[in-house]
Parts: C-alpha cells; structure tokens; sequence
C-alpha cells in the first residue's frame, strides 16, 4: 500500500510542485524594498520630497507614485493614496493626472484581486490618454491592463495588449522594455498553452535581457534578467524537459550575485524542484536545505513555508516519515495569518496523507476536509483532487462507502478535467 501512496505522490508532485514555482514567480520575485515605479526612491525618499513642495501637481505626482511603493506591503494604503491622488486631480481639474490617478487605482484594486475594479480604472484612464494623443500613457495601461487580464485567466485579451505595447516600444526603440513585453507574452502563450510562441517569446526576451546586461545597462538588473531564466526553465519543466531547465537555472544563477539572497534563493528552490519532480529526492533535499540555511540567516521569514513545505515532501518520499512531518508542521505553523491557500492545502494535505498511512483516521480527515474545503473555495485544482482522494480513503478505511463514493466521484471528475486540460497542451 505504501508503494501506491509513493506511486501516486511521485506523479502528484508533477503538478503540485508548479504550484509552489507559480507564486514565487508571481509573488516572491517582486522587489523587497519599496521601490516605486520609473525610479529608484524609497517610499521614505518619496514622502520627504512631497513634504518639501507646495505644488499641487507635483504631489499628486508623488501620491501616484507612492501607490507603487506600498503596493506590495500594504494594498489598504496603497487604495487610499490613488483615492487621494484621484480626488485631489479632479478638484484641480486637472485630466492628464488624474488619468494617472486612473490607472493607480486599478493598479491598487489589482493588488486587491478586484479584477472589474481594475479594469473599469484602467479603461477610464485609457480613455483620457487616447482623447490627449498621450501615447506613453495609453502604453503604460495596455501594459497594467495586460497583467490584469492574466491574472484573471483571459490570456487572450492580454496578448492583444501586449502586442499593441510591442509595437510601441519598437517605434520608440525602447529595448529595456520590448525584453519585458517579450517576457510577459511568454507568460501569457504559456497560460493559453501555446509552448511555441511562449518558448519564441521567451527566447527573444532572454537574449535581449543578455544583450542589455552585457553592455551595462543601467536599468537592467541581475534580478530583471534572472526572472526570464527562471520563467523559461519553469516553462521547459512542465514539458518535463529537465535537462534544459536544470541548464537554463545553472545559466541563470551563475551571473546572479548571492547578494541578491531572495532571488538566489529562489533560483536554489526552484533547481530543488526540477530534482524533486526527476524523482532525486537526495539532489533535492540538499538544494532545499542549503535554501533554508540561507532563508534563515537573512531572516526571509515569507519563504520558509514554501521550504519546509518541500523538505517535508522530499523527506515523505524517503520514507523519513518523522522529519517529513516535522517540517510540515514547521510550514503550518510558519503560515500562520499568511493569505497562502495553495501552501496551506498543499501542507495539509501532506499532514493528512502521513496520518492516515500511519492509521490516525481521525487526526487525517479534519486536516483533508480544511484543505479540501481551502482548494475548492480557492479554485486550486490540483490540491483540491489531492483533498478529494484523501476523504475517499479515509472514509473507505472507516466503512462509510456512501460518503466515500461521494468523494470518489469528486476525484474522478476532477481528475478528467485536469487530463483534458494536460492533452491539450500536450
């Protein structure tokens, strides 16, 4: 029985651990000082010059900008501050900033997961750009409104943005930014799982970022150009094409300085993963451990969750089923009031699975049902068959066939989807 558990976790791991990858990405990859958009100032920096003006224009420039420095940290502050920019352009009459103050408050709902929010900011300021001929206005929405788009599942409708924003920045010769728009259409061919064009854009983007890096430019960071390597070798993963991801990461982490400790570390996980999906769980254990040494010495406490979360699952695979449950209850309890779904089910079903190979029925299903019940509200599809399973073999293993023929019918129904799904990209 133990080796179909091992069986099954081998090719559940195959999908979970994307999951982990896809939010570092999203998430963890975002710079850790609050740097606002078009410079390199601190919100401090930013508050004292808007203390030492007296110009109205200028501080609703500074209040826009302001939103991108706290956007991050403090999504509530960074509303109030585009409601505040948007007041204070409408008393002033003045549309060019408050178009500005348009596209702060959609970056802010976006923050906010208020995708109609969003869009409906964004259009608004889109509108005044296109009625001023402001065309870097009109390009800064396309792309702001691109990433909405992607972040709401319409890929599609992201492209086109894209595509309007690429033509933009060949007519002004903008290559800093053509490489990021090349980078952001990968992404989105890969969300409408088209590898060619993601795998064309992404090309295009890590070369261009090369070029940019190798002739100093003073904008392109090692942060910048690492975060298409490790789109890249996530992309060549899910075609389990391992080698080229594993030199696509080495590539990228040689030029990337331990300076850098988040985006290192991150690169150190991500290259953990590759070698836990191939299966070398001992390769993989050690690069996550050296990520955790590094996470707790430079006291990055928001990525060691997701670290004991796949110590703890390179550790179950070994049959080291004390210490996989050790650092699971270690990424449970480091989540805490995290908003973390995809983690926190992720763990739980973990904790749920060692429970039940080691006959606590009980203590098993209330940690399935929180992480079934967590995947399904959250629309988490592959943590959500994981919950179903579980509550089918424990209510089995209880003699309860009705309620586990229930979540057998769950599993199986959710199972097809997600192979419809892979059939297509295949």
């Amino acid at each position: 029985m133990k080796q179909h558990h091992k069986s099954y976790d081998t090719l559940r791991i195959r999908f979970t651990y994307c999951y982990r990858v896809f939010l570092w990405l999203a998430v963890i990859l975002s710079p850790p000082s609050l740097l606002a958009q078009g410079g390199n100032k601190t919100a401090a920096e930013y508050w004292e010059t808007y203390h030492r003006t007296d110009d109205d224009s200028t501080q609703v420039k500074l209040l826009s900008q302001l939103v991108t420095a706290y956007i991050r940290i403090n999504p509530d502050s960074a509303l109030l501050l585009a409601e505040t920019a948007y007041e204070r352009a409408t008393t002033m009459g003045n549309e060019h900033l408050q178009a500005h103050a348009y596209v702060s408050l959609g970056k802010a709902y976006k923050r906010k997961r208020k995708v109609l929010d969003a869009l409906s900011n964004f259009d608004q300021g889109l509108a005044i750009f296109q009625e001023q001929k402001d065309e870097e206005g009109i390009h800064r929405v396309y792309l702001e409104r691109a990433s909405v788009y992607m972040a709401s599942g319409n890929p599609e409708a992201a492209i086109e943005d894209l595509n309007k924003h690429l033509t933009y920045t060949l007519q002004t010769d903008n290559d800093l930014k053509r490489a990021g728009t090349y980078h952001n259409l990968g992404k989105a061919y890969r969300q409408l799982n088209e590898p060619y064009q993601a795998l064309e854009n992404y090309l295009l983007a890590r070369n261009l970022k090369d070029s940019l890096a190798n002739v100093g430019h003073p904008e392109m960071t090692s942060r910048e150009q690492f975060s298409t390597y490790q789109n890249l070798a996530a992309f060549y993963q899910e075609l389990e094409q391992f080698n080229k991801a594993r030199e696509t990461l080495r590539q990228g982490l040689e030029f990337l300085p331990q300076e850098e400790t988040r985006t290192y570390i991150i690169g150190l996980y991500t290259l953990g993963g590759l070698e836990e999906r191939d299966s070398n769980y001992v390769e993989a254990q050690q690069l996550y451990q050296q990520c955790l040494e590094m996470a707790q010495a430079s006291k990055n406490s928001v990525l060691l969750p997701y670290i004991y979360d796949g110590l703890g699952t390179v550790s179950r695979m070994q049959d080291q089923r004390e210490i996989a449950s050790t650092y699971y209850q270690q990424a449970f309890d480091m989540l805490g009031d995290m908003n973390n779904p995809p983690v926190l089910s992720n763990v739980l079903n973990n904790q749920a699975r060692l429970l039940l190979d080691a006959g606590q029925t009980r203590a098993a299903k209330e940690k399935a049902k929180v992480a079934y019940t967590t995947a399904k509200a959250s629309g988490l599809q592959v943590q959500y068959i994981d919950g179903a399973k579980l509550l089918a073999e424990i209510y089995q293993t209880e003699g309860r066939y009705q309620e586990a023929n229930f979540y057998w019918q769950e599993y199986i129904e959710a199972s097809e989807t997600k192979a419809t799904e892979g059939r297509k990209q295949e």
